[in-house]
């Protein structure tokens, strides 16, 4: 759990100059091989955004309402075009999708966030 919150704040950080506080949703984070469910992940990883206040963070349940409304499915979504449609629609600055999977003893964390306004990545981490 500290890797969690050691890589949720190396992506962070580089954002803390900004003087307006940003919004970001948290999409779904894929698990492979882990003890915790993808539901127990995303848990974790949201309440280390809010711990920041660093960001206005788009309420999980209020979110995933968001996309059923708009018929987009709330699963896992890790490729550019995929966030930047659900960043759109949820009207965020930013978007936030990993995975997290472990291979034998070792723990490997995948996050992309990507700025919805000029649709670039702005930090991918391994």
């Amino acid at each position: 759990m500290k890797k969690i919150s050691l890589t949720i704040s190396i992506l962070i950080i580089a954002f803390s100059s900004i003087a307006k506080i940003p919004s970001i949703a948290l999409l779904k984070i894929e698990t492979l091989n882990t003890p915790l469910t993808n539901q127990e992940i995303r848990s974790l990883v949201q309440l280390e955004l809010e711990k920041t206040e660093l960001f206005d963070v788009y309420n999980l349940q209020d979110l995933d309402a968001e996309l059923i409304k708009n018929e987009l499915s709330s699963n896992f979504c890790y490729d550019k075009s995929c966030l930047l449609e659900k960043g759109k629609i949820l009207k965020v600055n930013f978007i936030l999708s990993g995975q997290i999977e472990k291979i034998q003893d070792k723990i490997i964390f995948k996050f992309r966030l990507v700025n919805i306004d000029s649709a670039e990545i702005s930090k991918s981490s391994l």
